[in-house]
Formats: C-alpha cells, sequence, structure tokens
C-alpha cells in the first residue's frame, strides 16, 4: 500500500501505491508509549550522541510515542505546512491512539505529508523543507495563510 523512498533534501518519505479517498485512514502512528521525564532523558541523549532526527508524537499530556526504537512505516511521513493527511485521536478498547487520516483525495505515486506541529525544545528551531508554497520556514511556526486567487467567483461569495 506504501513504500519509503529518498525525498530530495528531506531524508526518506513515505509514498502511496494506490489511490486513497479524502477521509481514509492512512496509517497507525505507533511506537514506545513514554512519559514526559522520559522524553527529557532521551532528548538530552540524542543531543548528546549528536542525533538531530527523532519522532515523538504526544498522545496525552502524560503520553508521548517515541517512534524511534520501535515503529512503523508512518515514522517516515514527513512534515508540511500543507499537508494531505491530519493526526487524529481514537478511542480503541480504551486506549487513545493517532490514526494519520487523507485530508484530501491522494494520487498513487505522492509522498504522505502531516502536520508536526511541532514544540521546539530550546532555543534553537529547526528548518521547514517541505517547499509547500506556505511554507513557514520553520518546524512548530503556522504555516502562512494561503491567498485564494481573486476570480469572478470568489468576489459572488
Amino acid at each position: 500500500q506504501w513504500y519509503q523512498r529518498r525525498v530530495r533534501g528531506r531524508g526518506w518519505g513515505l509514498v502511496v501505491q494506490e489511490d486513497v479517498t479524502q477521509g481514509s485512514l492512512v496509517h497507525e502512528y505507533v511506537g514506545e508509549i513514554i512519559d514526559e521525564l522520559e522524553v527529557q532523558n532521551r532528548l538530552q541523549h540524542y543531543q548528546a550522541s549528536g542525533i538531530t532526527d527523532y519522532y515523538m508524537l504526544t498522545v496525552e499530556n502524560s503520553r508521548i510515542i517515541d517512534a524511534k526504537p520501535k515503529a512503523n512505516r508512518a515514522r517516515f511521513m514527513n512534515h508540511s505546512c500543507d499537508p494531505n493527511c491530519e493526526t487524529q485521536k481514537w478511542n480503541v478498547l480504551g486506549l487513545t491512539c493517532i490514526g494519520l487520516f487523507a485530508k484530501r483525495d491522494i494520487k498513487s505515486g505522492e509522498e504522505l505529508t502531516f502536520d508536526y506541529q511541532f514544540d521546539t525544545r530550546g532555543q534553537e528551531k529547526k528548518a521547514c523543507l517541505c517547499g509547500s508554497s506556505n511554507c513557514s520556514g520553520y518546524l512548530g511556526v503556522p504555516a502562512k495563510k494561503m491567498v485564494e486567487p481573486t476570480t469572478k467567483e470568489n468576489q459572488e461569495k
């Protein structure tokens, strides 16, 4: 259903092999569930080791998914300021899970992306490399508002 490939300037990416319709579940985001104290420990270790890429996603205040040590292919989905997928929290048998759903129809061969809603730790901002026309330039900074082109139809609304 998907495959990994190198994406110029952004490392690995995840690409769909078939068309996906808007609203469809694309993937579940999985990994090791850790707490905030362990997040701090791991970030310190990553920084000391020169590791700059990590894959953490907050489920709830005290539960964070770390997809670096254990994961599925969803960890290869890149950030975009104009993503084709979005995260949604779902309750499955009493557990909160994170699903990645198509925000729009996605064509076969298209890279899957979502907005990381990155929480910057420390003073250093991480550059955004998504290349979208509304790119904010940095992860964690809201994307620029897209301006609709002026057309006769838009003026009549």
